[in-house]
């Protein structure tokens, strides 16, 4: 897990993200495109988020929605409702 995930835990859950195994990588990959800073500079993306982007309530939800947004075709079967959830394990 990135550095920083822990940190931002109670901003995903703001923005409805559960960060898996399986979307790991895409979460931290949009969170260092967001934040305009080079992928797996791990502290950098920290130091920016902490002091720009999460120091300013109007930046956090525009953050928030932009992460929302970048992520919202990359849904896994968890996180759909239960009923849609069954249907595509009957067509697996």
């Amino acid at each position: 897990m990135s550095c920083y995930f822990r940190n931002i835990k109670g901003l995903l859950e703001e923005a409805g993200i559960e960060v898996t195994s399986a979307n790991r990588k895409q979460v931290d990959q949009a969170i260092h495109y967001i934040a305009g800073t080079t992928y797996k500079d791990c502290p950098g993306t920290w130091r920016k988020l902490k002091k720009v982007i999460l120091a300013d309530p109007e930046k956090r939800q525009d953050f928030i929605n932009r992460l929302k947004s970048r992520l919202k075709y990359s849904f896994q079967p968890t996180q759909l409702p239960q009923q849609l959830q069954t249907e595509i394990r009957k067509h697996r």
